[in-house]
């Protein structure tokens, strides 16, 4: 994967979409407001796209280096 792609890839998740969407919102100094339903169903994806991106890291690193950044995090 060249560093094109994968800049890419990052850019176009759901998560930097979202943050970019207030970003614009907030400079545009707009009222942008979002059904209940909507901002309920966005959220719960958001946190659906979260939560799976870093089981698929989880699941692809090794014990060592799970156990070794848990003690890090733990000594900070």
């Amino acid at each position: 994967m060249t560093a094109f792609e994968i800049l890419k890839a990052n850019l176009l998740s759901p998560i930097v979409l979202a943050f970019l969407l207030g970003i614009v919102t907030k400079v545009m100094k707009s009222e942008l407001s979002l059904p209940k339903d909507l901002y309920s169903s966005l959220s719960i994806y958001l946190l659906l796209a979260i939560g799976l991106k870093g089981g698929v890291e989880l699941s692809e690193s090794t014990q060592l280096s799970f156990w070794a950044a848990l003690l890090q995090s733990r000594l900070i």
